[in-house]
C-alpha cells in the first residue's frame, strides 16, 4: 500500500502507538499478538468497525487463542469469521511427563530443584543438547543454577534469562558457543524471546502471573500453573531446528485438568486506561463495548473509581445533597457521616462522563496515574522534577544488581538516595546524567555502566523525558553544567536531592559573608523543603490509595481500605520505619510490598483528596470558649485517618442535635457568656432549689435538668444553636416571649410545700475559732456522700476528730439512731423505742458546751442517765454507719484547690503533718515582730485570726536570743507546751534572786545530790553539752567551785541537770498549773513565788528523795534472770528518766513516788512466790501491750496526749492494786472495766 497524503500508512510496532492512532485511522491490518489490553481493545474497535467498513479485510494470527470464541465474536449478520488452522512446521516433539511427587524414601523428592537436576541427568541419557528450563522467579534461576552448577556437567554453561538481567547478560543468550548449554528461564523466553539452538525443554507448570485485586486494590503476582496453551507454546520452543523432547515435572492428568488459555490481561489488570480512552475517543459505554471476553462488572468500577480519584470522569448532572436533606439525631452523642460520591459495583458507568482534566490526561501516552501527576506538576511549577521520576516509573527500574555484585551495585545506587523518598533517587541521577547525555550518548552509557544502572533502560528513559516534555509544552533545562560533573561527581552529589540544591546554591550566588552564608544556607534548606513537598503533592495525586501509616505494634503499615504492607527490602526507606508514606505500587509476592516509597505529611492529602474523604463528626458537646456546639472532625481517605480531632460547629451537620447540646449544656448549666439576663437569673433559682434538695437528702423537691430544658423548648426555636443566634434571636423576640423566658420558682418546684428548713443545713459551721464551709452532696455512689468541710492545709493540724462529730442540725438525730442501731443485739434491745431516747440525748446536748464532748460519749452519758445501763464506746459499731454521717475533709491548699480528702482526720493529719506546719509557718511568720525582755506582754490571746487567710492561729510566749516574743502555732496542744517553756523562762528571770538562794540552800541537800548521783545508770542521762546545758547554768556555781573541786565533768553536768530540773519542777509543779497570759497574771505568780519558794522547794526535795531512794532499792532488787525482769525495767524506765522531775506532767511526782514504792513491794513479793507474780504479770499483759504499741519506747512525760497519759497513770494505779494491795495505796476507783474504757478512746 502506498502512503499518500490522503491515505497515510502507519506501521506501529507498539500497541500504544496503534491505540494513539485509532481516532484518526481508516484501515487497519493486524498480525500475530498476544492477548494483552490493547489487543482486546483493538478487537472490539474493529468488531465495531466491520459493519461500517465492510471492504474491512482483518486477519488475526497466533498460536495460543481460541479461534472458536475469536469466530464467534466476528460474527456479523449471522455470517461467521472462517477459521484457518495452518499446522506448524516443526520437528516432532517427544513429551514426557516427570511429575514432583513426594517419596518416601527421600523426603527431598518433591523439590523443585531436585526434580531439575533429574530432568537434566535424564535428558542427557537421551537426548543431548541446548535445553532451556522454565522456572517461575529470578530466585528459583538461582537456585537452580547454583544446584546445576554443583553437577560439574561436563562441556556445559548454566546461563540466566529474566527480565532484570543486565543487557550484556542477555545477549549472551544469542550468541551460543560450542558448549552445551542449560538456559534458566522465566516465562520471558515463552513468546517474548526466541532462544536459539534449543533442544530440550524442561517446563515446571508454573510462571508469576500478574493479577490485579479489585478488592485489595494490589497488583499481585501469584505463582500459579499456566495453562494448556502457554504448556503447549513452551513445548514448541524445541522442535525449531531438529526433533526435541519436553520434559513436563507435572502429570499428564494435571495438565489435562487446567484452563485451556492463559486468562486475558484485560480480566487481570486495571480497566482505568482502557475506560479514559474509550470517553475520550467517545467509543460509548465500556460495559456495551464488544469486548472478546468482557471484563467482570466489579473490574469496571474499579476502573471508574481510580479514575474518579483522579478526577478524570465525574457524575453526570450530579448535585451534591446539602446536609440540610440528612436524617437528624435526637441524640447528643450521635454521629454524622460523609461518604465521598464514588462509583461502585452497581452503577459501574452509569452517568459518569470524561472531565476536561481527563481529556488531558488521555492525551498522555501513559498510565492515568501518571498523567495526572504530571498534570498537576506542570500546573504547580514543579513539572521539571515530576518528568523525570514518572518517566522512570513507567520505563521499569534503571538499576542493575548483577549476581555476584550486589554490593558494589548497591553502594553505588546509595550515593544517590535520599533519605526520605526513593523517588528522588531518580532525580538526583537526572540531574547528573542528562548534561552527560545531551553532550556524549557514549559518555552517558558507560557513566550509567559504572554506576550500575540498565545503559538501554536509561536511554529509553531519558528518550521517554524528552518525549513528554515536548508534548507537555515544557523545555528542559540543564540542571548542572557538564563541567561541574565531569568533576569528582560522585562527592558532590553523595548526599542526594542536598547536594544538588547545595550545588545550584553555589553557582546562583557567590558567598561573600558570613551572614550572607547563613542566610543563604536557611533559604536553600527552606526552598528544600518546599521542593520535597511540592513533589510529593504531585505524586500524591496519582497514588492517593497508595499511602499507609507505621503501625508499631505489627511492624508494618496499614493502608487505604485497610490493606497493610511492608517496604520492600530494596527502599532506601527499608529500615527508616517513616510514620507515613506513599509508595508507586503494591505488589504481593512472598508478602504484600510497597515499592518507590517516600515520607510524606497526611495534611498534604486533606485538600488534594477532598472528592474522596468521608469526614466524621463525633463527641459533640458544648463549647463556653466557642460560644457553639462543637464536635470533633475525622477525616478519613479510604478508612485511613488524615486528619483527627478538629474541632468543628456541629450545627452544619447535625442543627437539630445541636439545638439540643446547646439548649441542655448551655442555658440549663449556664454555661454561656452571653447579655440575655434571664439566662443567669433561672439557673440561679435552680441552683439554690438544688442546694436544698442536696442537703436534704432528697429527690422529690425540684425537677429535673431534662425538664428544665423542655421549659427551654418551649420558647426558643430550633434554629437557636449557639451564643450568636442566642443574641440574634432574642434582639428581634417580643416583650410576650421574653417575659415567657423569665421562669419563677414554682416552675422548678414538684412540690411547693416541701418541709425542709435551710437553717437546718449551714453553709459554714465555726470550728477552734474558725469559719469553715460546709458543701453538700446527695449521691451514695459517690465517695463526696454527705457533707465536706473544707479545712485550709495551714490549720489542718488545729482540729481533732470530735470536732465534726455533731455534723449539722439536720442530720444529728439521724446520725444518733444510726450510732444506737450499731449497738449490739443485746444492748440495743434495750433502747426501744429508740425514738424516745433520741429526743432525749438530743435535749442533752444543745448547748455548746455539751458539744465539747465526744458525740458517742455523751450518747452513752444521757442512756445511762435514763437506763442505768453503763456502754462502753467500743460497744459502737461506726462501720455500720452510712458514710454520709461522717464529715468528709477536705484539704486544700493556699489557692483553693483540694490537696487531698478523706472521713478520717487522724490519717490525713498524720500524712500532710509537715506539709501543713510548713504551710502555716509561711503564713504567720510575720504576724508578731516585738521582742519582750524586761516586761511581760499586758495580753496574749487564746487565738489569733491571721488576716485576710481565714486561719486561727494559737499564740504563745516564746524565748529568742534577744528576748521573748510572741509566736503562733497551728494547734492549741502545740501552743500550750511552747507557752510553758516561755512562761517558765520568764518566770526564772523574774525570780532570779530567789532561785540562786534555792539553789544553794534547799536544792543543793547533800543527800539528795548523792541519791541524784548514784542514779548514773538512769538510761537518757548525758553529759551536759548533750542534755543542751547552757554556759550560763554552770556560770551559777562558779562561787561554789570549790566544792566541786575534784569532780569530773561528768559528775558536774549531772549536777547541773538535775538541780536545774528540780527548779523548773517547783515553779511548773506550784505556781504554773494555769499559765498566765497577761501581766497582771504574771505579777500575782511572782509575788507568790516569793514568799512560797523556799517552801515548795523544800516539800518537791522530800518527794525527789523518795523517788530516788525507791528507784535505788528497786534496781538493787531487781535480778535479770528473774521472769519479771523486763516489765519491771521497762516500767521503770517510764517512770525515772533524765529530766523525769520537770517533764513529769504536774502534779504527778507524788505519784510517780507511789508507783516506784510498789515496785519494791513487787519484788519483795516475787522473791518469795515466783509463781504468783507471774500469775499478776499474765493479769495485766494486755494492757501492758496496748500501751507499748501506742507509745513504744517513750517516756510518760507531758508531750503525750492527756487521753494516753490517764490511761497509763490509770495502768499504774492498777499495778498498785494488783501487785502492792494494802501496801501502797491505791488512788481513784481501779477496774480493768475503767481500763478498757479508756483504751477504747485513744485507739
Amino acid at each position: 500500500m502506498k502512503n499518500t497524503a490522503k491515505t497515510p500508512l502507519f506501521y506501529c510496532k507498539l500497541m500504544g502507538c496503534y491505540w494513539r492512532k485509532f481516532n484518526r485511522i481508516n484501515f487497519l491490518t493486524t498480525t500475530k499478538f498476544e492477548r494483552s489490553l490493547n489487543i482486546d481493545f483493538l478487537l472490539g474497535y474493529l468488531r465495531q468497525l466491520l459493519p461500517k467498513r465492510p471492504d474491512l479485510k482483518i486477519i488475526i494470527t497466533s498460536a495460543t487463542i481460541d479461534p472458536e470464541r475469536f469466530a464467534k465474536h466476528f460474527t456479523i449478520r449471522g455470517k461467521v469469521a472462517p477459521i484457518v488452522m495452518v499446522e506448524g512446521k516443526t520437528y516432532p516433539i517427544e513429551t514426557l511427563y516427570r511429575p514432583l511427587t513426594e517419596d518416601d524414601e527421600n523426603e527431598d523428592s518433591g523439590d523443585l530443584i531436585v526434580g531439575i537436576c533429574r530432568a537434566v541427568q535424564e535428558l542427557d541419557d537421551i537426548h543431548y543438547g541446548d535445553t532451556l528450563v522454565f522456572l517461575p522467579t529470578e530466585r528459583d534461576i538461582r537456585d537452580a543454577q547454583e544446584a546445576l552448577e554443583k553437577l560439574n556437567l561436563r562441556h556445559t554453561e548454566v546461563l540466566s534469562l529474566f527480565a532484570r538481567q543486565t543487557a550484556a547478560v542477555q545477549n549472551a543468550i544469542f550468541h551460543p558457543k560450542k558448549k552445551r548449554r542449560i538456559i534458566l528461564a522465566t516465562n520471558v523466553a515463552e513468546t517474548s524471546v526466541t532462544v536459539p539452538r534449543i533442544l530440550n525443554v524442561i517446563d515446571t507448570g508454573v510462571a508469576r502471573i500478574s493479577r490485579y485485586s479489585h478488592r485489595s486494590k494490589i497488583q499481585r503476582l501469584p505463582i500459579e500453573p499456566i495453562s494448556r496453551a502457554s504448556a503447549d507454546q513452551r513445548k514448541g520452543r524445541c522442535g525449531r531446528i531438529a526433533e526435541g523432547v519436553c520434559l513436563r515435572l507435572y502429570s499428564e492428568q494435571d495438565y489435562l485438568s487446567r484452563d485451556e488459555f492463559t486468562d486475558p490481561e484485560i480480566k487481570r489488570t486495571s480497566l482505568a486506561s482502557v475506560i479514559l480512552q474509550m470517553a475520550n475517543i467517545g467509543l460509548g459505554e465500556i460495559d456495551q463495548f464488544p469486548f472478546v471476553e468482557p471484563p467482570e462488572h466489579k473490574m469496571i468500577a474499579d476502573g471508574y473509581k481510580l479514575l474518579f480519584e483522579l478526577k478524570a470522569v465525574e457524575r453526570k448532572q450530579y448535585q451534591p445533597k446539602s446536609r440540610g436533606e440528612l436524617s437528624r439525631q435526637a441524640s447528643a452523642e450521635c454521629t454524622s457521616a460523609r461518604t465521598a460520591n464514588e462509583p461502585n459495583a452497581e452503577n459501574a458507568s452509569l452517568g459518569f462522563g470524561i472531565t476536561k482534566l481527563g481529556r488531558e490526561m488521555a492525551d498522555l501516552p501513559i498510565d492515568p496515574r501518571f498523567a495526572a501527576v504530571l498534570l498537576y506538576a506542570k500546573q504547580h511549577a514543579v513539572l521539571d522534577r515530576l518528568l523525570p521520576i514518572v518517566c522512570a516509573l513507567v520505563v521499569g527500574d534503571i538499576k542493575e544488581r548483577p549476581f555476584g555484585k550486589e554490593q558494589a551495585a548497591d553502594t553505588a545506587h546509595r550515593l544517590f538516595a535520599h533519605k526520605q523518598s526513593d523517588f528522588l533517587f531518580f532525580n538526583n541521577v537526572f540531574d547528573v546524567l542528562y548534561p552527560l547525555f545531551k553532550k556524549s550518548k557514549n559518555q552517558a552509557r558507560k557513566w550509567a555502566k559504572k554506576h550500575y544502572l540498565s545503559a538501554m533502560r536509561v536511554r529509553e528513559w531519558l528518550f521517554l523525558v524528552e518525549q513528554l516534555a515536548e508534548q507537555l509544552n515544557y523545555k528542559i533545562t540543564m540542571p548542572i553544567t557538564p563541567a561541574a560533573v565531569e568533576s569528582n561527581t560522585i562527592t558532590k552529589f553523595s548526599d542526594g536531592l542536598q547536594g544538588v540544591v547545595a550545588q545550584r546554591a553555589k553557582t546562583v550566588q557567590p558567598v561573600r559573608q558570613v551572614s550572607e552564608q547563613r542566610t543563604t544556607q536557611q533559604a536553600a534548606e527552606k526552598a528544600l523543603l518546599n521542593e520535597y513537598q511540592g513533589i510529593h503533592e504531585a505524586l500524591l495525586v496519582g497514588f492517593l490509595d497508595h499511602i499507609g501509616t507505621y503501625q508499631p505494634e505489627e511492624r508494618d503499615y496499614i493502608g487505604a481500605r485497610n490493606k497493610r504492607f511492608h517496604i520492600f527490602p530494596g527502599s532506601f526507606l527499608f529500615k527508616k520505619k517513616a510514620n507515613h508514606v506513599v509508595c508507586a505500587e503494591i505488589v504481593e509476592s512472598s508478602r504484600v510490598y510497597a515499592r518507590q516509597v517516600a515520607k510524606i505529611d497526611l495534611a498534604w492529602l486533606v485538600p488534594l483528596s477532598s472528592h474522596l474523604t468521608k469526614t466524621i463528626e463525633s463527641e459533640p458537646m458544648w463549647s463556653k470558649k466557642q460560644g457553639n456546639v462543637m464536635a470533633k472532625q475525622t477525616v478519613l481517605l479510604y478508612g485511613l485517618p488524615l486528619v483527627v480531632g478538629t474541632l468543628v460547629p456541629y450545627a452544619k451537620t447535625e442543627p437539630l442535635a445541636a439545638h439540643d447540646i446547646f439548649v441542655r449544656h448551655g442555658l440549663v448549666e449556664n454555661a454561656i457568656n452571653t447579655t440575655v439576663a434571664e439566662i443567669s437569673q433561672n439557673r440561679g433559682i435552680y441552683d439554690k432549689l438544688l442546694k436544698l434538695e442536696e442537703k436534704s437528702r432528697s429527690r422529690d423537691i425540684l425537677i429535673d435538668e431534662n425538664a428544665f430544658a423542655e421549659l427551654y423548648f418551649a420558647v426558643i426555636p430550633d434554629s437557636v444553636y449557639s451564643a450568636v443566634t442566642l443574641k440574634a434571636w432574642y434582639a428581634t423576640a417580643d416583650d410576650k416571649t421574653k417575659k415567657r423566658l423569665q421562669f419563677q420558682e414554682s416552675d422548678f418546684l414538684l412540690d411547693e410545700d416541701h418541709g425542709v428548713d435551710s437553717s437546718d443545713y449551714p453553709n459554714f459551721i465555726r470550728c477552734r475559732d474558725q469559719r469553715l464551709t460546709l458543701t453538700y452532696e446527695f449521691d451514695p455512689a459517690s465517695e463526696r456522700d454527705g457533707i465536706t468541710v473544707t479545712i485550709p492545709l495551714a490549720s489542718l493540724n488545729a482540729f481533732s476528730a470530735t470536732d465534726f462529730d455533731y455534723l449539722v442540725p439536720a442530720l444529728l438525730a439521724e446520725k444518733v439512731m444510726a450510732l444506737i442501731k450499731s449497738l449490739p443485739k443485746r444492748y440495743r434491745r434495750q433502747f426501744v423505742p429508740v425514738a424516745p431516747y433520741v429526743e432525749a440525748i438530743l435535749s442533752a446536748i444543745e448547748t455548746d458546751t455539751a458539744k465539747q464532748l465526744p458525740l458517742i460519749e455523751q450518747i452513752i452519758n444521757v442512756l445511762a442517765e435514763k437506763t442505768t445501763i453503763k456502754l462502753t464506746p467500743d460497744l459502737f459499731d461506726e462501720s455500720k454507719l452510712d458514710k454520709h454521717f461522717l464529715m468528709n475533709i477536705a484539704v486544700t491548699d493556699k489557692r483553693g484547690k483540694v490537696v487531698d480528702e478523706s472521713r478520717n482526720l487522724a490519717a490525713l493529719q498524720a500524712q500532710y503533718h509537715d506539709a501543713a506546719s510548713d504551710d502555716f509557718n509561711r503564713t504567720t511568720q510575720h504576724v508578731f515582730a516585738e521582742v519582750f525582755k524586761d516586761a511581760f506582754p499586758k495580753h496574749i490571746a487564746e487565738t489569733y485570726k491571721v488576716q485576710d487567710k481565714k486561719i486561727t492561729a494559737y499564740p504563745a510566749l516564746s524565748q529568742v536570743d534577744s528576748g521573748f516574743k510572741i509566736e503562733l502555732f497551728d494547734s492549741a496542744e502545740k501552743a500550750r507546751q511552747a507557752h510553758e517553756q516561755g512562761v517558765l523562762a520568764f518566770i526564772k528571770k523574774g525570780l532570779n534572786k530567789e532561785i540562786t538562794y534555792i539553789k544553794k540552800q534547799v536544792l543543793n541537800n547533800p543527800k539528795l545530790t548523792l541519791a541524784y548521783q548514784a542514779l548514773s545508770g538512769i538510761k537518757g542521762t548525758v553529759r551536759a553539752k548533750e542534755q543542751g546545758i547552757a554556759p550560763q547554768q554552770l556560770s551559777t556555781y562558779q562561787v561554789d567551785r570549790r566544792k566541786l573541786r575534784g569532780e569530773d565533768d561528768a559528775v558536774t553536768c549531772r549536777k547541773v541537770s538535775f538541780i536545774d530540773d528540780m527548779v523548773d519542777a517547783v515553779l511548773l509543779q506550784s505556781y504554773l498549773r494555769e499559765l498566765p497570759r497577761d501581766e497582771k497574771a504574771y505579777q500575782a505568780i511572782i509575788a507568790q513565788a516569793k514568799k512560797t519558794l523556799v517552801a515548795e522547794a523544800q516539800s518537791l526535795s522530800k518527794t525527789i528523795l523518795a523517788i530516788l531512794t525507791h528507784y535505788r532499792q528497786a534496781r538493787e532488787l531487781m535480778k535479770p534472770q528473774w521472769n519479771y525482769y523486763d516489765d519491771v525495767d521497762a516500767q521503770l524506765n517510764r517512770l525515772v528518766y533524765a529530766g523525769f522531775i520537770s517533764r513529769t506532767p504536774i502534779g504527778k511526782l507524788p505519784d510517780i513516788a507511789r508507783y516506784v514504792e510498789g515496785v519494791v513491794v513487787r519484788l519483795n513479793k516475787a522473791h518469795l512466790d515466783p509463781q504468783k507474780d507471774a500469775k499478776w504479770q499474765t493479769q495485766i499483759q494486755p494492757f501492758v501491750t496496748q500501751l507499748v504499741d501506742k507509745i513504744g519506747n517513750k517516756k510518760l512525760d507531758k508531750t503525750l496526749p492527756d487521753e494516753v497519759l490517764d490511761f497509763a497513770f490509770l495502768l499504774e494505779e492498777y499495778r498498785l492494786q494488783v501487785f502492792a494491795q494494802g501496801q501502797v495505796k491505791v488512788v481513784g476507783k481501779v477496774s480493768e472495766k475503767r481500763l478498757r474504757s479508756l483504751l477504747n478512746e485513744i485507739c
